[in-house]
């Protein structure tokens, strides 16, 4: 069984990037997505074997039909949510299964690699705040895992085809596969904000509008014909937020990034952009450095 494990915010693979072990093993649909019109949530992974992305929050359990992989998945979130809660009976028992679990993007602390030597790392080579959490599930669990990279050239890789970021890998696999290299993408412009701290995860505005003090004030406004829409960014957790818990506001979507705000603010769609604290810092520092 193999899992895709796309943890944090900026989980991204590109053309030079692709998890053999994962994305080369079983058939599927003849149809594949195009990147951007692609749910993110919609996971298509879960066939012969049981490949899943995993994205942020181990939550989603329920999307597979799978037992096993629904157990799996449980667990997982039971130990980021409530490790040490469950009592001995309600562990699952995986007893006797093995997982591939493929990284497909080294952050910092969740997931480090010290490799010695050639070949494929060893499983004592990771370490990081992700692996303890998988060891620690699996022990209780009874399950065994390796830990694989998307070198595109691993053990798992047969035969090691060399055709990363070339337009016939595309040609000759997505035709087999549901899960091609190229179509696999995570970006600020398709996941919603990450986990911030306090402050620095307020929403704030910015833009080019003087004199709005909040939220009711630009509503007040926006009644009183002196401001146009607000600009949110399109698919994000905090753009439905504010759709629910301001329904009278006007909004205009854009891309989820640096460039959309600006192109939101200079083709006249709003004069008013509401993102993260942090992202509004960098759009800024952005615009200041371009002059």
């Amino acid at each position: 069984m193999e899992i895709l494990l796309c943890w944090g915010f900026a989980a991204h693979t590109d053309r030079r990037s692709v998890a053999c072990g994962t994305f080369l093993s079983s058939p599927a649909p003849q149809d594949v997505y195009p990147p951007r019109r692609r749910d993110t949530r919609a996971v298509d992974l879960a066939f012969d074997h049981y490949r899943i992305c995993i994205i942020s929050q181990l939550l989603w359990a329920s999307t597979f039909i799978n037992t096993n992989m629904a157990r799996l998945l449980g667990s997982l979130a039971l130990a980021f949510v409530a490790a040490g809660v469950a009592s001995a009976q309600d562990h699952p028992s995986l007893t006797g299964k093995n997982f591939k679990i493929t990284v497909i993007k080294n952050l910092d602390y969740f997931v480090a690699v010290s490799k010695e030597g050639d070949g494929a790392p060893a499983a004592n080579e990771f370490s990081g705040y992700i692996i303890d959490m998988i060891d620690a599930v699996s022990q209780k669990a009874g399950f065994t895992y390796e830990i694989l990279l998307p070198s595109g050239k691993g053990e798992s890789c047969s035969p090691a085809l060399g055709t990363e970021g070339t337009e016939e890998y595309a040609a000759v696999y997505r035709p087999q596969f549901n899960c091609g290299q190229e179509d696999v993408f995570s970006g600020d412009s398709r996941f919603t904000i990450p986990f911030r701290p306090p402050v620095v995860a307020s929403l704030t505005m910015y833009g080019t509008a003087t004199g709005v003090s909040d939220f009711e004030d630009f509503l007040a406004q926006q009644q009183a014909g002196t401001q146009g829409a607000l600009c949110i960014g399109a698919y994000t957790a905090y753009g439905n937020y504010l759709k629910s818990a301001f329904p009278d506001l006007k909004y205009y979507e854009i891309e989820n990034t640096s460039a959309g705000a600006l192109q939101g603010l200079t083709d006249g769609h709003c004069e008013v952009v509401i993102n993260a604290y942090i992202y509004a810092l960098d759009f800024i520092a952005e615009q200041h450095e371009a002059g």
